[in-house]
């Protein structure tokens, strides 16, 4: 009897636990930022249904944000509205990097580190320094940081691999 593995994936073959487990952190990392991404483009392009459903003025809290940190006003919400744009523009590149990292390419370390270093310098253009600092919150910063650390040491197992054949942690036999 032909175990489950097989079954599922006929002839392929699944990469090894550690490309699994790196492509997994990094695929729960990427969805989180691309579900609050979509959530948030969302609802500033819906300002007008939450004040008629929730009787809330977004708008007016928006802007106090924005005025507090040193934006003119409806100039907060536009540079909202073009860095949500762009970092889901950003999230193919990124798709594209986990793919090459499930495949084992080294390809997918400059897409994935520069796509998400180019959505955190967009943040800070975008919408400011003091933004990245004070609205990001410490979980956002953890998990870019997870990311980032994540692919880099699968990166050097990679390289290991490449040079020697197999894929070892600790260099062990």
């Amino acid at each position: 009897m032909a175990n489950t593995k097989e079954k599922i994936l006929p002839n392929k073959e699944l990469p090894d636990h550690f490309t699994q487990i790196s492509f997994y952190i990094n695929l729960a990392v990427c969805v989180y930022f691309l579900f609050w991404n979509l959530i948030t483009l969302v609802a500033l392009n819906s300002l007008k249904l939450i004040v008629k459903y929730k009787q809330l003025s977004v708008a007016e809290m928006i802007e106090k944000r924005g005025k507090a940190l040193g934006f003119q006003l409806n100039e907060f919400t536009i540079s909202m509205n073009q860095y949500y744009v762009i970092s889901l523009i950003l999230f193919i590149p990124i798709a594209l990097g986990l793919y090459l990292l499930w495949k084992k390419r080294k390809a997918f370390y400059p897409i994935l580190i520069f796509s998400t270093l180019l959505q955190i310098l967009c943040m800070i253009i975008l919408l400011g320094p003091t933004f990245f600092w004070k609205e990001c919150t410490f979980t956002d910063k953890v998990l870019w940081l997870i990311l980032l650390v994540n692919s880099s040491i699968y990166r050097g197992l990679l390289n290991k691999e490449m040079q020697s054949g197999k894929i070892s942690f600790f260099n062990e036999d």
